[in-house]
């Protein structure tokens, strides 16, 4: 698992890599909440993501949601891929509708 956060002149991209799952949603509430914090608009890199769990997309949900109450842009950053995806969609929970991907 590896997250990172990097801020660019004009957003803040959160980098996640691996296995994104509740093995790690502790690291990954504290980097949204920090990206957050840096109030521009934010983009979610999962392009190398292998395996996500309900815990993680539960995060992202939730750190969308407080985007958009505090203005705030977040929204996947490129492509997502067709299993991430898959598993966003059967969740019931989609915090990257289709449309809201990050130049």
């Amino acid at each position: 698992m590896s997250l990172q956060l990097e801020q660019a002149q004009n957003r803040i991209v959160i980098q996640l890599e691996d296995s994104v799952t509740l093995n790690s949603a502790s690291e990954l509430h504290d980097l949204l909440l920090q990206a957050l914090n840096f109030r521009k608009p934010i983009a979610v890199d999962v392009r190398r993501v292998t395996e996500i769990d309900l815990s993680a997309i539960q995060l992202l949900f939730a750190a969308r949601e407080e985007a958009v109450r505090m203005g705030i842009l977040l929204s996947a950053m490129d492509s997502i891929s067709e299993s991430v995806r898959s598993l966003i969609r059967e969740s019931g929970l989609d915090p990257f509708p289709d449309g809201e991907v990050a130049p």
